[in-house]
């Protein structure tokens, strides 16, 4: 396999590599100008550093251990103004995978990270087009799991058997319980997450077995821990669930940065122009 560079390879058969020797050199310098850093953080997620200046679309895609490959979200593709800083929340904990980055129109010709395993002290539910409302919980209880048929059956009568018409099973239903930790904040904080119905994603970790599941909540219920313990904040939540695929749509904001962070982090107006000179200083204190 042909090597363009650190951690750089080629398709097993790039057809970008088998064109005129021209159009190879450019491809090759383009390439040698990509980097990729995959970083696992504390938030159960993996920080993606990207610098190309020589790209302006690229897509990246998440190489998972089963052998799947995922699109990373808001990458499909990604627009770069030579470099970008983007989270994947979705990637499965205790799991290694790696990342692979392409110009978005040449997917035959990509640069690949090193390999990065994401994991949790706890399991995660989490909102995949709002990262910034996923939460850590206590999985409490995983339900029973059922798998619903799809089929009809008619009884005529002088017929001692059914006519039965059928289709491939539904995907699982099941239900989770969460138990809270004690504070009313993490019970308004679940109410945030659940509150606009859209699909979520369970991230269990390995010792669980399950992995991860795209799942659609139904009417979730919460209760107290025992009928004689009202004062206190702790409660169960039960989450009845269907199993669903991937959900299509962009992710806003990263778990653990809220506009508080960012204004503190970020420059303002007012810093830039205390800062700054302006072209009335510029001309008031003309150069050499």
């Amino acid at each position: 396999m042909p090597s363009l560079g650190r951690h750089l390879t080629a398709g097993a058969t790039p057809a970008s590599l088998l064109r005129a020797d021209a159009a190879r050199s450019v491809t090759t310098s383009l390439m040698l100008g990509a980097e990729l850093t995959a970083t696992v953080d504390n938030y159960a997620r993996v920080r993606l550093d990207i610098y190309w200046p020589d790209v302006r679309y690229a897509a990246i895609h998440r190489l998972d251990a089963d052998g799947t490959t995922s699109p990373v979200r808001n990458t499909e593709p990604l627009l770069l103004a030579t470099a970008a800083v983007l989270y994947d929340h979705e990637a499965p904990l205790d799991q290694t995978c790696t990342y692979r980055i392409a110009p978005a129109d040449d997917l035959d010709t990509y640069w690949d990270s090193d390999p990065v395993t994401p994991t949790a002290a706890t399991d995660w539910l989490k909102h995949p087009l709002k990262p910034y409302l996923s939460r850590p919980v206590h999985l409490h209880r995983m339900g029973p799991r059922q798998l619903p048929a799809r089929r009809g059956v008619a009884r005529p009568i002088d017929r001692p058997d059914p006519i039965v018409v059928h289709q491939e099973r539904a995907t699982d239903q099941g239900s989770l319980t969460i138990q809270t930790d004690g504070t009313w904040a993490e019970n308004d904080a679940l109410r945030a997450l659940l509150a606009d119905g859209a699909p979520l994603l369970l991230q269990q970790r390995a010792v669980l077995g399950e992995g991860q599941l795209y799942i659609s909540v139904d009417t979730a219920s919460m209760a107290l821990l025992d009928d004689k313990s009202g004062w206190m904040f702790r409660r169960n939540w039960t989450l009845p669930f269907d199993v669903i695929a991937r959900p299509p749509g962009s992710a806003s904001g990263p778990y653990g940065v809220g506009y508080d962070q960012a204004a503190t982090a970020y420059l303002t107006y007012e810093h830039l122009a205390a800062g700054e000179p302006t072209y009335l200083d510029l001309a008031a204190t003309p150069g050499p």
